[in-house]
Protein backbone atom coordinates (compact mmCIF):
# COMPACT_ATOMS: atom_id res chain seq x y z
CA UNK A 1 0.00 0.00 0.00
CA UNK A 2 2.95 2.35 0.59
CA UNK A 3 4.38 1.90 -2.77
CA UNK A 4 1.19 2.43 -4.27
CA UNK A 5 0.64 5.89 -2.44
CA UNK A 6 4.01 6.17 -3.53
CA UNK A 7 3.71 5.55 -7.34
CA UNK A 8 0.95 7.78 -7.01
CA UNK A 9 2.71 10.41 -5.91
CA UNK A 10 5.10 10.33 -8.58
CA UNK A 11 2.95 9.97 -11.24
CA UNK A 12 1.12 13.06 -9.70
CA UNK A 13 4.26 15.09 -9.57
CA UNK A 14 5.20 14.18 -13.45
CA UNK A 15 1.80 15.41 -14.53
CA UNK A 16 2.03 18.52 -12.82
CA UNK A 17 5.34 19.37 -14.28
CA UNK A 18 7.30 18.70 -10.96
CA UNK A 19 10.08 16.04 -10.97
CA UNK A 20 10.73 14.05 -14.63
CA UNK A 21 11.79 16.26 -18.00
CA UNK A 22 13.32 19.57 -17.24
CA UNK A 23 11.23 22.45 -16.72
CA UNK A 24 12.72 26.18 -17.79
CA UNK A 25 11.81 29.16 -17.15
CA UNK A 26 11.96 32.03 -19.88
CA UNK A 27 14.24 35.12 -18.87
CA UNK A 28 13.20 38.36 -21.01
CA UNK A 29 17.05 39.37 -21.73
CA UNK A 30 17.54 43.01 -20.72
CA UNK A 31 20.42 45.32 -22.09
CA UNK A 32 23.74 45.86 -20.43
CA UNK A 33 23.88 49.46 -19.33
CA UNK A 34 26.09 50.74 -21.96
CA UNK A 35 29.15 52.94 -20.37
CA UNK A 36 30.59 56.02 -21.87
CA UNK A 37 34.04 57.81 -21.65
CA UNK A 38 34.93 61.35 -22.27
CA UNK A 39 38.19 62.29 -23.33
CA UNK A 40 37.79 66.03 -22.67
CA UNK A 41 39.09 69.66 -22.05
CA UNK A 42 36.90 72.23 -19.57
CA UNK A 43 34.31 72.69 -22.11
CA UNK A 44 33.61 69.25 -20.90
CA UNK A 45 33.61 70.26 -16.87
CA UNK A 46 31.48 73.07 -16.33
CA UNK A 47 33.53 76.27 -14.91
CA UNK A 48 30.32 77.63 -13.03
CA UNK A 49 29.53 74.45 -10.28
CA UNK A 50 32.58 72.11 -10.48
CA UNK A 51 31.12 68.63 -11.80
CA UNK A 52 27.58 68.96 -10.86
CA UNK A 53 26.69 70.90 -14.05
CA UNK A 54 29.64 69.06 -16.16
CA UNK A 55 27.68 67.59 -19.40
CA UNK A 56 29.02 64.00 -18.56
CA UNK A 57 27.82 64.26 -14.95
CA UNK A 58 24.15 65.32 -16.34
CA UNK A 59 24.03 62.16 -18.84
CA UNK A 60 24.95 59.95 -16.42
CA UNK A 61 22.10 61.22 -14.47
CA UNK A 62 19.08 61.51 -16.92
CA UNK A 63 20.43 57.84 -19.07
CA UNK A 64 20.96 55.83 -15.93
CA UNK A 65 24.59 55.03 -17.42
CA UNK A 66 27.90 55.03 -16.62
CA UNK A 67 29.55 57.81 -17.58
CA UNK A 68 33.15 58.46 -16.76
CA UNK A 69 35.54 61.30 -17.70
CA UNK A 70 38.61 63.38 -17.88
CA UNK A 71 38.28 66.99 -18.70
CA UNK A 72 41.40 68.97 -18.36
CA UNK A 73 41.49 72.91 -18.91
CA UNK A 74 43.62 74.52 -21.31
CA UNK A 75 44.48 70.66 -22.80
CA UNK A 76 45.20 70.27 -26.66
CA UNK A 77 44.35 67.48 -28.45
CA UNK A 78 48.12 67.16 -29.17
CA UNK A 79 49.00 66.86 -25.76
CA UNK A 80 46.60 65.12 -24.08
CA UNK A 81 47.46 61.32 -25.20
CA UNK A 82 44.31 59.87 -25.65
CA UNK A 83 45.91 56.57 -26.81
CA UNK A 84 48.20 56.60 -23.65
CA UNK A 85 45.12 57.46 -21.81
CA UNK A 86 42.74 54.87 -23.60
CA UNK A 87 45.34 52.16 -22.87
CA UNK A 88 44.84 52.62 -19.46
CA UNK A 89 41.06 51.88 -19.18
CA UNK A 90 40.13 49.40 -16.81
CA UNK A 91 36.51 49.45 -17.68
CA UNK A 92 35.08 48.12 -20.89
CA UNK A 93 33.03 51.25 -22.22
CA UNK A 94 30.72 50.74 -25.11
CA UNK A 95 31.44 54.55 -25.89
CA UNK A 96 34.42 57.12 -25.89
CA UNK A 97 33.83 60.61 -26.44
CA UNK A 98 36.22 62.57 -28.57
CA UNK A 99 35.57 66.31 -27.19
CA UNK A 100 39.02 67.94 -27.76
CA UNK A 101 40.93 70.61 -30.40
CA UNK A 102 39.15 73.75 -29.37
CA UNK A 103 42.57 74.70 -27.23
CA UNK A 104 44.25 73.79 -30.20
CA UNK A 105 42.35 76.30 -32.28
CA UNK A 106 42.94 78.92 -29.70
CA UNK A 107 46.66 78.55 -29.88
CA UNK A 108 46.44 78.37 -33.73
CA UNK A 109 47.67 75.29 -34.29
CA UNK A 110 46.49 74.56 -38.16
CA UNK A 111 43.46 73.60 -38.30
CA UNK A 112 44.00 71.16 -41.23
CA UNK A 113 46.77 69.62 -38.61
CA UNK A 114 44.13 69.52 -35.78
CA UNK A 115 41.35 67.48 -37.97
CA UNK A 116 44.20 65.20 -39.37
CA UNK A 117 45.10 64.20 -35.58
CA UNK A 118 41.42 64.19 -34.85
CA UNK A 119 40.43 61.21 -37.65
CA UNK A 120 43.39 59.64 -36.48
CA UNK A 121 42.37 59.30 -32.31
CA UNK A 122 39.08 58.18 -33.79
CA UNK A 123 40.93 55.69 -35.55
CA UNK A 124 42.92 54.38 -32.87
CA UNK A 125 39.69 54.22 -30.68
CA UNK A 126 38.04 52.34 -32.85
CA UNK A 127 40.86 49.47 -33.14
CA UNK A 128 40.71 49.04 -29.56
CA UNK A 129 37.12 47.91 -30.13
CA UNK A 130 35.82 51.61 -28.58
CA UNK A 131 32.45 52.93 -30.74
CA UNK A 132 34.24 56.67 -31.30
CA UNK A 133 31.43 59.39 -30.14
CA UNK A 134 32.25 63.12 -31.52
CA UNK A 135 31.52 66.35 -29.88
CA UNK A 136 31.46 69.69 -31.24
CA UNK A 137 32.02 73.02 -29.56
CA UNK A 138 29.29 76.18 -29.35
CA UNK A 139 29.14 77.81 -32.70
CA UNK A 140 29.08 81.26 -31.02
CA UNK A 141 32.74 81.04 -30.03
CA UNK A 142 34.54 82.53 -33.53
CA UNK A 143 34.78 81.53 -36.37
CA UNK A 144 37.84 79.32 -36.23
CA UNK A 145 35.83 77.36 -33.83
CA UNK A 146 32.97 76.81 -36.45
CA UNK A 147 35.49 76.06 -39.27
CA UNK A 148 36.39 72.91 -36.65
CA UNK A 149 33.18 72.12 -35.88
CA UNK A 150 32.53 71.54 -39.46
CA UNK A 151 35.62 69.69 -40.49
CA UNK A 152 34.80 67.04 -36.86
CA UNK A 153 31.22 66.47 -38.07
CA UNK A 154 32.58 66.32 -41.81
CA UNK A 155 34.60 63.40 -40.91
CA UNK A 156 32.87 61.49 -38.29
CA UNK A 157 29.33 61.85 -41.56
CA UNK A 158 32.02 60.56 -43.68
CA UNK A 159 32.85 57.37 -41.08
CA UNK A 160 29.47 57.14 -39.90
CA UNK A 161 30.38 58.04 -36.20
CA UNK A 162 27.91 59.92 -34.28
CA UNK A 163 28.23 63.06 -33.19
CA UNK A 164 27.07 64.97 -30.04
CA UNK A 165 25.85 68.72 -30.76
CA UNK A 166 26.84 71.13 -27.89
CA UNK A 167 24.70 73.68 -26.31
CA UNK A 168 25.60 76.97 -27.82
CA UNK A 169 25.14 79.59 -24.70
CA UNK A 170 28.34 80.17 -23.16
CA UNK A 171 29.29 82.67 -19.83
CA UNK A 172 32.40 83.48 -20.76
CA UNK A 173 32.59 83.47 -24.60
CA UNK A 174 33.79 79.84 -24.40
CA UNK A 175 32.31 77.68 -21.45
CA UNK A 176 28.89 76.64 -21.88
CA UNK A 177 26.55 78.06 -19.34
CA UNK A 178 24.75 75.39 -17.10
CA UNK A 179 21.27 75.45 -19.47
CA UNK A 180 23.90 74.58 -22.47
CA UNK A 181 25.63 71.98 -20.70
CA UNK A 182 22.35 70.29 -20.03
CA UNK A 183 20.78 70.71 -23.48
CA UNK A 184 24.69 69.23 -24.43
CA UNK A 185 23.41 65.98 -21.92
CA UNK A 186 19.88 65.57 -23.46
CA UNK A 187 22.08 65.75 -27.01
CA UNK A 188 24.10 63.21 -26.03
CA UNK A 189 21.47 61.09 -24.23
CA UNK A 190 19.10 60.49 -27.38
CA UNK A 191 22.22 59.99 -29.82
CA UNK A 192 23.56 57.12 -27.55
CA UNK A 193 21.07 55.71 -25.43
Amino acid sequence: MKNMLLIIALLSLIACGGGGGSNTVEVKETKAPEATYVFGDSTSNSMLDKEYTAWPYLLADISGNTVDWDARPGITLKYYDVESAANKLTKRYKYTVLALGGNDVIQEIPLIDILYQYEETLEFLKSKGYEPVCHTYSYSITAAINDLNNGIKEICNRRGYKTILSGSETFDGVHPTNQASMITAENAWRLLY
